[in-house]
């Protein structure tokens, strides 16, 4: 008999009328607001009714979500909107975030030490860090590491695939330093899941660059665009490749062969079909129990669309 998966529950917070933060729990956010506006969410807002959903936050279990919901009570209500402020944020960088993993190229600008004053662009494979940070392993040899060698400063672009129109898709620039990094064991092994043809380049002049963004352009269709600063880039949720590595290993046998388990992240998990890479993003970023629940109750089956 399959294993019942439990619902997930969710603890949101909600600025009412009076400047106060209602903090509650539920399996459902979009309707527990609706009652709350309706005024048969609880006796706190019916008193104070709702102005905003400021933010909410995914829990394995209900258990977990009482727990939670019992420390932000705790919480001051500056702290209460400090948090509110940091879980929007994590919700509004998902889609970015998203978008670079379903995005198997992008393209690399450098300043040109052979022209200078003059951008360089070039298409490289992306790949990103544990930390959603773009990897890349280029040749010494190659024009655009002279050039970042010189000058570290770079950009990333990214435009989202399977749009006729390039102006309702997706996009998003990465601007920031671009340095040689030391690529750790584990980060060598999560490059190669992602391309395993790219290991005969370690025997030559190739090395690894890490590009940190410092701001961030991203443009989700006409009329959403905004910039994301460096800092909040760093906060990030993230789990550890030691953390990946032990998810990998749990969920990668219910992958039916020669389908493969890419990397698994915060936001979501690459799944390789057919030779293309896909994008199973999660409802919301989690540590790594919330992420081994939200595994566990996901369907491995191949995707109708598949990620270019």
């Amino acid at each position: 008999m399959p294993e019942k998966i439990a619902k997930p529950w969710f603890l949101y917070l909600i600025e009412c009328i009076d400047g106060s933060i209602y903090t509650g729990i539920t399996t459902d956010v979009k309707a527990r607001y609706a009652a709350h506006c309706a005024g048969k969410g609880a006796r706190y807002t019916r008193a104070r009714p709702p102005v905003e959903l400021l933010a909410w936050q995914m829990q394995p279990d209900r258990a977990a979500a009482t727990r939670a919901e019992y420390r932000v009570k705790q919480l001051s209500p500056q702290q209460k909107r400090q948090l509110a402020r940091n879980l929007a944020m994590q919700i509004q960088l998902s889609p970015a975030v998203q978008l670079l993993h379903a995005t198997r190229h992008a393209v690399l600008s450098t300043h040109s030490t052979q022209l200078p004053g003059f951008p360089f662009g070039t298409a490289v494979p992306l790949v990103l860090d544990e930390r959603q940070q773009p990897l890349l392993l280029i040749s010494a040899l190659a024009e655009h590491t002279k050039n970042l060698l010189a000058d570290s400063r770079a950009s990333l672009a990214v435009v989202e695939g399977g749009k006729d129109n390039v102006q309702d898709a997706a996009r998003i620039t990465l601007v920031g330093r671009c340095e040689p990094c030391e690529a750790s064991p584990a980060l060598v092994e999560r490059y190669f899941r992602y391309l395993p043809e790219a290991a005969q380049y370690l025997q030559l002049d190739f090395m690894f660059f890490r590009l940190v963004p410092e701001r961030a352009r991203f443009i989700g269709g006409i009329g959403r665009m905004g910039w994301i600063d460096g800092a909040d880039w760093q906060a990030l949720p993230a789990i550890t490749l030691e953390e990946e590595k032990s998810l990998l290993d749990e969920f990668t046998p219910q992958l039916a062969p020669p389908d493969r388990l890419l990397g698994i992240d915060a936001f979501g998990v690459d799944i390789e079909h057919a030779g293309l890479r896909q994008r199973r993003p999660f409802a919301q970023a989690g540590n790594p129990e919330e992420i081994r629940h939200a595994l566990r109750a996901m369907d491995f089956a191949p995707a109708t669309e598949s990620g270019g």
